[in-house]
Order: C-alpha cells, then sequence, then structure tokens
C-alpha cells in the first residue's frame, strides 16, 4: 500500500512540475512583450493615435535592447518630428510567434480596444511552429497519427523539449563556416505546407482588415544569403529546418522575383490582391550604403541595431508621405 501511495505521491508531483513548465512556457512571450513595451497593458494615452508593431522577433528586436528595435526609434522620431501630435507607436513583436499570433491580436484589438485612430503595422510570417504545420496536416487528412500530433504540438513543454533533443542534430557544418539554428527547431517544416499555411493566414488578415475597415500596411523582410549549401540559394528559413533542395516549382507565388524569398512573395500577392500598402524593407537594406555584414547578426537573418534604424527610417518615411 506504501508502495502505491509513493508511485500516487510521485505522479502527482511529476505532473505538477509538468503543468508548472507549461505555464511558464505559455507565460514567457507575453512577459517578454510586456517588458519590452509596458504601456501596451493599459492602452497608452485616451485619443492618441497608435501605431501598432505587430510581428515577430524581427520587430522584437532580438538580440537588442528594446530601445534599439524599429517601434522604439520611430516612436522617438515622430515624436521629435510632430511634438503637438499624441502619436503612440507600440512593439507587439513576439519572437518565434507567426501570422497567427497577428490575426488573432488584430481580432481581439479590434473587438476589445475598438481604436479607430490606429494604424497596424505587420511584418510577419517568417515562423510557422510545429503547432501550426500538425494542425495543417490534420486539416488534409483524418489520420490518426495526425490528430495525435496536433494533441501533442499543443504543449509547449513537448516542443521545447523536441526542439532541445533536435538542436544538435541541426548543426551545419560547410566549410569555414559552422551555423547553429534557433532553439525552437521546426521539425514538421516543409517548404511547400510553410507557405501555404502563411498564405492562409495572410490571407485572412487582409479580409478581416477589409471587412472592419482596419488600417493595415504590410512590410516584407530583409533578405540575406545563406551560407553556401546544397538545397538553397537565397532561403535562410529553409536553410535552417530542413535538407531537401528546393526547386523553382515548390514556389507557390508564380511571378515572383527571382532573388525574392518566399514569404515576401507571398506578402506582396497578398498586398496586390487587396490594395494594401506594402512598404519594401528588402529594397530599403539592398540601397543601404552598408554592407550585408553589417546590416545582419550572426545568424543570418535578424537585422543588427544599423538594420533596424533602416526599417525605423523606411516606415517613418511612407508614415510622413501617407500619414493616415
Amino acid at each position: 500500500m506504501k508502495f502505491f501511495k509513493k508511485i500516487i505521491i510521485l505522479l502527482a508531483f511529476l505532473i505538477f512540475l509538468w503543468l508548472l513548465a507549461e505555464i511558464l512556457l505559455i507565460s514567457a512571450p507575453p512577459l517578454l512583450a510586456f517588458l519590452r513595451d509596458p504601456k501596451i497593458l493599459w492602452g497608452g494615452q485616451k485619443d492618441s493615435y497608435k501605431i501598432y508593431c505587430l510581428g515577430d522577433s524581427f520587430t522584437y528586436g532580438m538580440g537588442m535592447k528594446s530601445e534599439k528595435a524599429y517601434p522604439a526609434i520611430l516612436n522617438q522620431k515622430l515624436q521629435e518630428i510632430y511634438p503637438d501630435k499624441k502619436i503612440e507607436v507600440y512593439n507587439l513583436g513576439r519572437p518565434s510567434y507567426g501570422l497567427s499570433y497577428v490575426y488573432y491580436t488584430i481580432k481581439e484589438f479590434h473587438e476589445n480596444r475598438k481604436d479607430l485612430n490606429a494604424v497596424f503595422l505587420i511584418l510577419g510570417g517568417w515562423n510557422v511552429s510545429d503547432y501550426d504545420f500538425s494542425r495543417f496536416d490534420k486539416e488534409q487528412s483524418s489520420k490518426i497519427e495526425d490528430r495525435l500530433k496536433l494533441f501533442l504540438n499543443k504543449f509547449r513543454t513537448f516542443r521545447f523539449i523536441k526542439s532541445y533533443l533536435l538542436f544538435k542534430k541541426l548543426y551545419y557544418p560547410y566549410g569555414q563556416e559552422d551555423y547553429v539554428p534557433p532553439f525552437w527547431a521546426k521539425t514538421n517544416y516543409n517548404f511547400i505546407k510553410y507557405q501555404k499555411i502563411n498564405l492562409n493566414y495572410l490571407e485572412k488578415i487582409a479580409k478581416y482588415a477589409q471587412q472592419y475597415k482596419i488600417k493595415l500596411v504590410l512590410l516584407n523582410y530583409p533578405q540575406n544569403l545563406p551560407p553556401k549549401n546544397p538545397y538553397t540559394d537565397k532561403e535562410v528559413n529553409h536553410f535552417m529546418f530542413s535538407k531537401e533542395v528546393i526547386k523553382d516549382e515548390d514556389y507557390l507565388i508564380k511571378d515572383r522575383d527571382k532573388n525574392e524569398i518566399a514569404i515576401n512573395s507571398i506578402i506582396r500577392f497578398i498586398a496586390k490582391k487587396y490594395n494594401f500598402p506594402l512598404i519594401d524593407i528588402n529594397k530599403a537594406f539592398q540601397e543601404s550604403e552598408k554592407s550585408s555584414n553589417g546590416l545582419f547578426q550572426e545568424d543570418y537573418y535578424h537585422p543588427t541595431e544599423e538594420g533596424q534604424k533602416i526599417i525605423a527610417e523606411t516606415v517613418f518615411r511612407y508614415l510622413e508621405l501617407n500619414w493616415p
């Protein structure tokens, strides 16, 4: 009897630890967002013109202090140029989050805050989580395996452990350039599914914004070349998570420029289809006098502080000419 009692106590303790870990992993991104921009909690000033910068770690400003991220730089610049206007810029970037987060955040803000005097700047689609891939697979089939994958990938602890176990397996040594991918490894990654998921969510965002007359501005991603490898000559994201060769026919958007990465072609396609403004961040990076080495961090894709300044300056120039 004592033996079974000990087993029950041990199981209860393990379940408690699991729940605690799950809560911590779920709470981490909102906590990071709050620490990045605390005013988001109380909604800032009344009657101010609000600019919500939505996206992932590019918007968040991964690897730097909050004041070095483009939303903070943009906020400072707007207040200096327009001191009499009540303008507030919010950093709603969340590392590792994708367009599903953007979609549900826009819905939440529209339904609960009803900010009529607001514009949403969206730089998203770089990330697609294993949960998104699993949900996509479930929608395409009724296999028990796909349903089980979806169930397991709902839990952050499962995705965390899986990423940890596969982290070293995704280590890429190419010549003199050793590349270690992000810790949140996408074990379910597939290039075509990645595009379809992003296209679906970006279309949902566009339709929702049109329906409720939400002011939306899309940004594309600054592009950098991955280390030399046999799989892709331009898709850093694919290089990180796959060892399959990309062919031209694998791209969903058929009229893309030959040097355009998949997510940027999707962003451009949706902007054109739904007549939303598109701020060409990639063009600004390409035209910068700084070399690409000075604009991207060592991971090949996150902008440096100089890169964040270019994003802020490019967005500012757009807002000056097209103030909503």
